[in-house]
């Protein structure tokens, strides 16, 4: 089989969606050898992955003499595409331009968009990430772990290739992934290891050190945040149930 043979059924596969950023890009689309030609990479399709321009671009800008960020492995590459691929086969009603809807006359979400929201409510189970997001306020210490499940919670959403076929749904799941990233990222920026604290640094905090003004930005950004992901999540969740009912 040749290299456009490879290319066409890759693309067929994929529906002309980037199997990194899941969005459909229409002809804004290119095939990556997964391992490079120059590197004793074949033209077979278990070596293509249809990426968009940005995704692609992602890929070639890495320089591996000077590294900044983490590359994508080979066996994180095909497993992304994989496991995409898969979730397209089971939802044929996914639409030509990525827009998931429902079949006429169906009812409620597919056992794959229940299994789904049981994923992401169990996420949040792990951790009781949402339940302490509600309940607390970033202007005194909290304990690590938190953070830490913040970042597991974001980063679980981010890289799980699977959406919802239902739309409401999928937007909401998009909204959530977006508003756990900007959390994510503000508690590593404002929150620093409790001083006077244990040795193993348990406990986090914005710095009480700082001006009056300059605390009450700095916790003012961090429970808006927390505002934002809780109120996306529990209407996801509200939603989703209420469709399976």
């Amino acid at each position: 089989m040749g290299w456009k043979q490879v290319k066409e059924e890759a693309l067929v596969a994929c529906r002309r969606h980037c199997c990194l950023c899941y969005l459909f890009k229409d002809i804004k689309m290119e095939v990556h050898h997964i391992v490079q030609r120059s590197e004793g990479g074949t033209d077979t399709f278990d070596n293509a992955i249809p990426l968009c321009f940005d995704c692609h671009g992602d890929m070639r800008s890495y320089d591996k003499n000077h590294p900044k960020g983490s590359k994508y492995t080979h066996k994180e590459l095909k497993q992304r595409r994989d496991e995409f691929y898969s979730f397209l086969r089971d939802n044929p009603i996914w639409t030509a331009k990525g827009t998931p809807v429902k079949h006429i006359g169906q009812q409620g979400i597919s056992k794959r968009d229940q299994a789904l929201l049981d994923k992401v409510m169990n996420l949040e189970m792990t951790g009781n990430i949402i339940y302490f997001l509600k309940n607390y306020s970033f202007a005194t210490p909290h304990e690590k772990r938190y953070n830490d499940y913040i970042h597991y919670f974001s980063e679980s959403l981010e890289h799980s290739p699977l959406r919802f076929a239902d739309s409401e749904l999928n937007k909401l799941l998009e909204a959530l992934i977006s508003e756990f990233e900007s959390l994510s990222r503000v508690v590593a920026q404002k929150t620093y290891p409790a001083r006077g604290g244990d040795i193993h640094n348990r406990h986090y905090e914005v710095p009480s050190e700082y001006s009056s003004d300059h605390f009450d930005e700095e916790v003012g950004a961090l429970d808006l945040q927390a505002r934002r992901v809780c109120t996306i999540y529990d209407e996801l969740v509200a939603v989703g149930l209420q469709k399976e009912s």
